[in-house]
């Protein structure tokens, strides 16, 4: 098994003890289980194009875009499930967080901050967001595009294509480390009722639940 499908796998299980399991559907991961992932790529590619301009807007998304993508896998009968943790690159950490650093984030729980229109939403979130599949891949659409504009610019604009999407292998300089998987980290620190998106992950927790146990009912 590779390096990532057993940090993965170690996260689950102490994501399974430090929080409630009926946030974090267990996910099997199975490195053989056939998926066309460059289909994938181009398919998830395509559903985001349909509401985002360029690579450009996907810097400092990543959660938003990691919901996104699931609910283009649940179109493609495709077993996921949200990751949670750091990319070491090769000048360093993306964010620098660790699981002592998760674990105090979940201890404070969710903390109040406000929008540029008042709204109230949490504070800024200090962790990377991605989509880890079924066979152990990764599905992440921020990192690439947030690396470019880094080195090009802020606006330096590229259309979205296969090529925004890291891919395990084809990016040797990068190494995602998964620290809390699943809804723990949404329901422990990104939720509140009096969130302004408090519905929308509301729905996304219900959603991929429902979609999740049609999935296991008919394998």
């Amino acid at each position: 098994m590779d390096d990532y499908a057993k940090a993965f796998i170690e996260t689950m299980a102490w994501t399974d003890n430090y929080c409630d399991k009926r946030l974090n559907y267990p996910l099997q991961i199975n490195l053989s289980k056939k998926i066309d992932m460059d289909g994938v790529v181009k398919s998830v590619a395509a559903g985001l194009s349909a509401f985002v301009p360029d690579s450009d807007t996907l810097p400092g998304k990543c959660f938003r875009v990691a919901r996104a993508i699931s609910y283009l896998l649940f179109n493609l009968q495709i077993k996921h499930a949200l990751t949670v943790g750091d990319i070491k690159l090769n000048y360093g950490w993306l964010i620098g967080t660790d699981r002592e650093r998760i674990q105090q984030e979940l201890k404070d729980g969710y903390q109040f901050g406000f929008d540029d229109q008042g709204l109230p939403i949490g504070r800024p979130i200090d962790a990377h967001a991605w989509i880890t599949l079924e066979n152990g891949q990764i599905l992440d659409a921020t990192i690439l595009p947030s690396e470019h504009r880094k080195k090009n610019g802020k606006h330096s604009r590229s259309r979205l294509k296969n090529r925004s999407f890291f891919r395990p292998g084809k990016h040797a300089t990068m190494k995602h480390t998964p620290l809390i998987s699943r809804f723990s980290y949404h329901a422990m620190v990104l939720m509140h009722p009096k969130d302004a998106n408090y519905q929308v992950h509301l729905q996304w927790i219900n959603d991929y639940f429902d979609v999740m146990d049609r999935l296991d009912k008919s394998s």
